[in-house]
């Protein structure tokens, strides 16, 4: 049996750390290292699309057709949308009882 350890995590942030940072972690998860490189992971997907998609809306389009330049990438924001609900349910199971409170806002 693996060994949990208590890990802080903020959504907002994008942080999971073993250590509390005053004002930055406002989540708490008993979890193994698996666990918590498995939720770094969704918080990492998240920033890359964000990212990803403010660059596509930023490049300019090879063709002089205003309209080719925006095209809404709705697989971008349904992967983002499924990790993120992931990431909720993952943190939600692996919560204390104050951190499933805290959590009912996004469910």
């Amino acid at each position: 049996m693996m060994e949990r350890n208590l890990y802080y995590i903020s959504i907002e942030n994008k942080m999971i750390e073993e250590k509390l940072m005053p004002g930055q972690a406002e989540l708490e998860i008993h979890a193994t290292i698996e666990e918590a490189n498995i939720i770094k992971n969704y918080m990492k997907n998240k920033e890359k699309n964000v990212e990803e998609l403010e660059e596509n809306e930023v490049k300019p389009s090879p063709k002089d057709n205003p309209s080719a330049s925006y095209t809404p990438s709705i697989g971008n924001d349904e992967r983002y949308d499924n990790d993120f609900d992931k990431l909720i349910d993952l943190v939600y199971k692996l919560g204390t009882d104050h951190t499933k409170q805290s959590l009912e806002q996004y469910r």
